[in-house]
């Protein structure tokens, strides 16, 4: 029998009246995972529509952040989430929560009659600790400002190491973890190398 090419994106797969004997579970982090039953039929999500997912809540957080809507962080983030915020020039905090994360960007932002967060680079790594239902991802992102009392722009550069997790099939952030890069006419930070996504 020859080899039946599996995509990573939802194909039907049907068997022969011979091979309906066949029940195959296909899981690699390459093309995705895919559930083949007595039918032909499958069930899970693939590889790239996880991705395709998991961007997509970067993207509405993006959103959120730029247009200052916090009531919108609620249904992207666990109940419970934890972001720890590192800006080096001051000593690291944790926040737990949309709300509370909301509320701190609020404050933080006051003072710019302009604010747009602006992700570089996203790279996302599926089934961490060996489960579906967990990703990772880092991402680069920057944050372009203008003063409202001076009207001078500067921008702000970071990187996030996250945690999601799938909840009733909808990716959420579980966890963030911010590190300051460098700023507008600042140093340039080191790199939280001890920080990973696999």
């Amino acid at each position: 029998m020859g080899s039946i090419p599996i995509s990573s994106t939802s194909t039907k797969i049907a068997f022969g009246a011979e091979n309906r004997h066949i029940l195959s579970i296909f899981r690699s982090r390459r093309v995705g995972h895919v559930l083949v039953d007595l039918g032909g039929r499958f069930s899970g999500m693939s590889e790239t529509e996880d991705y395709v997912a998991l961007t997509r809540l970067q993207s509405a957080y993006a959103d959120v952040i730029s247009r200052r809507a916090w009531s919108e962080l609620d249904p992207l983030f666990m109940p419970q989430a934890l972001v720890r915020i590192d800006t080096v020039t001051r000593e690291a905090f944790e926040l737990v929560g949309p709300a509370a994360l909301g509320e701190f960007i609020s404050t933080a932002v006051q003072r710019f009659e302009f604010f747009e967060f602006v992700i570089l680079n996203s790279r996302c790594s599926l089934y961490t600790d060996g489960q579906a239902d967990k990703a990772a991802a880092r991402i680069f992102m920057c944050e372009v400002r203008r003063d409202v009392d001076t009207g001078d722009w500067s921008t702000a550069y970071g990187v996030y190491h996250d945690r999601y997790q799938r909840v009733d099939g909808t990716w959420l952030f579980e966890r963030r973890d911010y590190q300051s890069l460098t700023r507008t006419d600042g140093p340039v930070f080191p790199f939280p190398h001890h920080l990973g996504i696999d």
